[in-house]
């Protein structure tokens, strides 16, 4: 084959391999990446329970445009907080839509705090994640598949052992719009504060 031929049929073969080369890079740029919803650096008191009902806290987090015409394939959650006793906290993730899932039940969790390093985002927080393999626990550290004291790693939320994968519940809702993070206290003298919270969604295209 002569040297023209040759330098044409390359020339030829760059042409065919351009569109599935750019596809893949549009693909790999897509807006099907995580995005994460936040509330920054804050310190919010956690409201005190009483005798006459528990303290509630309820965080809004807006997501942005980022998310416009998705769908949510996957959510995890991250918390930051500290306080008196964290094991009398309750939490749980609301969704746009209103769907709910149960991140952690009392006695779960033991100490003064969620995560460890800086107060802020910038700290290693409690990450619930139903693919997880961990479990919270109050047990020793050496037990296997346990999330234990500070609670700094990811576990799965407190309902999956109870009610298959709570934050699936979400999987398919709209993600654009303002999810809750709520805490509720329900003993007499844990103040607590909360430092970040965060909503992580991976999104995709509507199914058809």
């Amino acid at each position: 084959m002569g040297l023209g031929l040759l330098v044409a049929a390359a020339i030829s073969a760059l042409a065919l391999a351009m569109p599935a080369a750019e596809a893949a890079k549009s693909k790999k740029k897509g807006g099907n990446k995580t995005v994460t919803a936040s509330t920054g650096n804050v310190n919010i008191p956690i409201p005190d329970g009483t005798m006459a009902a528990p303290g509630v806290l309820n965080v809004p987090i807006t997501t942005g445009k980022a998310l416009k015409g998705k769908e949510i394939a996957d959510v995890d959650v991250r918390i930051r907080l500290t306080g008196v006793d964290v094991g009398s906290y309750n939490a749980a993730l609301i969704a746009p839509n209103g769907a709910t899932a149960g991140l952690v039940f009392p006695g779960l969790t033991t100490g003064t705090t969620w995560g460890t390093g800086p107060a802020s985002c910038a700290g290693t927080p409690l990450t619930f994640s139903d693919e997880s393999p961990n479990m919270l626990s109050q047990a020793p550290a050496d037990q296997p598949d346990t999330l234990v004291e500070p609670y700094a790693g990811t576990a799965q939320p407190a309902g999956s052992a109870f009610a298959g994968n709570p934050l699936a519940v979400m999987d398919g809702g709209k993600p654009k719009g303002t999810f809750t993070v709520r805490i509720i206290d329900f003993s007499i003298g844990d103040t607590g504060t909360l430092h970040c919270a965060q909503v992580l969604i991976k999104p995709r295209k509507p199914l058809k």
